[in-house]
C-alpha cells in the first residue's frame, strides 16, 4: 500500500470569482493579502508587519523589494498578475504549511 500526499500552494485570489488575477495595493484587506504576506515572509524573508491581512506600508515595501529582484517587473509595490507569475510561493503538504517554497516563476 502506498501513501500519497497532497501538495499545494496558496496564492491570493478574489473570493467572489476565484480568479488569481487580482490586484492588491495599499488599503486592501482580505485573506488574499494574508496569503501574499505568508509568501513574502516565508519565501523572501520580508517584513510585512505580520500576517494580518492588511496591505499596509510594510507589505507595500516588501512587494516593492521582491519586484526589484526581477528585471521584467515594474517596481511599484502593487501586487498584480505579473508579480504573481514571478513570485515563489509557500508549499503546503496535506494542508499543513512547510518551510519550502516553489521556485520563482513556477
Amino acid at each position: 500500500m502506498s501513501l500519497s500526499s497532497t501538495v499545494s500552494v496558496r496564492q491570493p485570489y478574489y473570493t467572489g470569482t476565484g480568479t488569481r488575477n487580482c490586484i492588491l495595493a495599499s488599503g486592501s484587506s482580505s485573506t488574499a493579502v494574508t496569503a501574499l504576506q505568508d509568501a513574502l515572509i516565508t519565501c523572501y524573508k520580508e517584513d510585512t508587519g505580520g500576517k494580518d491581512g492588511i496591505y499596509g506600508s510594510k507589505t507595500k515595501r516588501a512587494v516593492w523589494n521582491v519586484q526589484g529582484k526581477y528585471d521584467n517587473l515594474t517596481q511599484d509595490g502593487i501586487y498584480g498578475p505579473a508579480t504573481r507569475k514571478m513570485m515563489g510561493w509557500r508549499v503546503y503538504t496535506n494542508g499543513n504549511a512547510t518551510t519550502q517554497c516553489t521556485a520563482p516563476g513556477t
